[in-house]
């Protein structure tokens, strides 16, 4: 019991996965994709559990409560051991390779000793075939047939034969070429005239024109839904059917595409490929990416019709026009509290819980919410951020600026609401 009390003794969110130490280096998530300049091919381990899973009997798992961290060093053994692994392997199957074609060669060895035969007695059986009991022979005992005259013949006609294979395999190579560049003209006779792509069949070109017009003939009979291709009208079905046939192998969550699921599995990796030409930053999704980039342009083009006010994403625009009609779609079922967005009622329903999973790194104070964490984390700063326009006393929280001007200058001024 004494190991299992030390375990339970340590700070899981903070320790290695692996030595069970806390680093003051750099630590890398367990879920996180390899990543080596080296030339090493990872095969079927191209994520840090997957390698460790590999090279010993860990069992690693998402949301299984240990530790999801490994230090830089324990990285590396793992990356040496891996490394050590292949080269082992890879030696053998040499070795295997080696003992094999010995194998082969000793057994040709052996064929070639017994279908060796002597031309005396290939001729005596030759005389044997033909009905001739003995070979006409000379006087002196030898054999009237020249044995150098047959050998040529028989070299001749060998010479025939593989000339004549050597001739069906040019033929064949020939063929082959000649199908390449069939099936690369007919690939290229049905061609896209707005993107160049091109297509093998007519029928897939006139599939592909669907994505350059507005037109979605494919609609669904339960919601009215229209799409332009037969493909996503077939997966938006599922969302009515609620079935979910592409599982995450990581954490087990179920969604109805594939587009989906590999999209999702970049939350595992951290791999964000749809990079901004602006700032650098980076997304898992391309609609993230045009979402960001109008923070660049200031787009904003959907506007609430009651107030005005504009909006960058259209889901902003439906929270925010709850604003005005009261609707709180959302409840929460530990205490019927309503909210109106799927976000608030997520982080509302921390509380019930009782896990405060932020952690201040300075004090070691936790939190539910990681927006309070980052408030609090200013306490422990010069950090003032919100000013007052009036006597220039600045604060934390724009809520304990509002209540410094209600109550020190609420003749003066008003300090607007933050935005919702």
């Amino acid at each position: 019991m004494g190991d299992v009390t030390i375990v339970g003794d340590l700070n899981l969110g903070k320790v290695c996965r692996v030595c069970l130490e806390e680093s003051a280096g750099d630590m890398h998530s367990v879920f996180s994709e390899l990543t080596t300049t080296s030339g090493d091919n990872f095969q079927d381990s191209n994520l840090v559990y997957q390698l460790l899973t590999s090279i010993s009997n860990m069992k690693v798992e998402c949301n299984d409560g240990l530790p999801g961290l490994i230090c830089t060093g324990c990285l590396e053994l793992a990356l040496t051991s891996y490394s050590f692994q292949q080269k082992c392997n890879r030696t053998q199957s040499l070795y295997d390779e080696y003992c094999s074609s010995r194998l082969n060669v000793i057994v040709d060895d052996i064929l070639d000793e017994e279908l060796k035969v002597d031309e005396f007695s290939l001729l005596s059986v030759l005389g044997a075939d033909t009905g001739f009991d003995d070979l006409p022979t000379a006087a002196d005992g030898e054999s009237l047939v020249d044995i150098e005259e047959f050998n040529t013949e028989l070299e001749q006609m060998t010479k025939v034969i593989d000339d004549d294979d050597d001739g069906n395999d040019e033929v064949e190579d020939e063929e082959e070429e000649e199908e390449a560049t069939v099936e690369k003209k007919a690939k290229d006779r049905y061609r896209c005239t707005e993107c160049n792509k091109s297509y093998k069949f007519k029928n897939s070109l006139r599939l592909h024109m669907k994505n350059h017009s507005d037109e979605k003939a494919y609609k669904c009979t339960l919601c009215g839904k229209a799409f332009k291709q037969p493909t996503s009208l077939s997966a938006h079905f599922r969302s009515h059917e609620g079935v979910q046939p592409h599982k995450c192998e990581v954490c087990g969550k179920k969604y109805r595409q594939t587009a989906t699921l590999n999209a999702h599995m970049r939350v595992h990796t951290g791999h964000r490929p749809f990079l901004c030409t602006i700032c650098g930053k980076g997304f898992r999704q391309a609609p993230d990416l045009n979402y960001h980039m109008r923070t660049h342009t200031k787009e904003k083009p959907y506007m609430c019709n009651v107030c005005g006010k504009t909006m960058t994403m259209q889901c902003h625009l439906v929270m925010h026009m709850r604003t005005h009609t009261g609707e709180r779609p959302y409840e929460c079922e530990s205490c019927k509290k309503r909210f109106p967005s799927v976000s608030r009622l997520k982080r509302h329903a921390i509380i019930h819980t009782g896990l405060k999973p932020f952690t201040c790194d300075i004090c070691n104070k936790s939190f539910n919410r990681s927006s309070t964490l980052k408030v609090h984390v200013k306490i422990h700063s010069e950090e003032r951020p919100h000013g007052c326009p009036i006597c220039e006393k600045r604060f934390i929280q724009p809520n304990t600026l509002r209540s410094h001007v209600a109550s020190v200058h609420s003749a003066e001024t008003t300090i607007p609401p933050s935005p919702i």
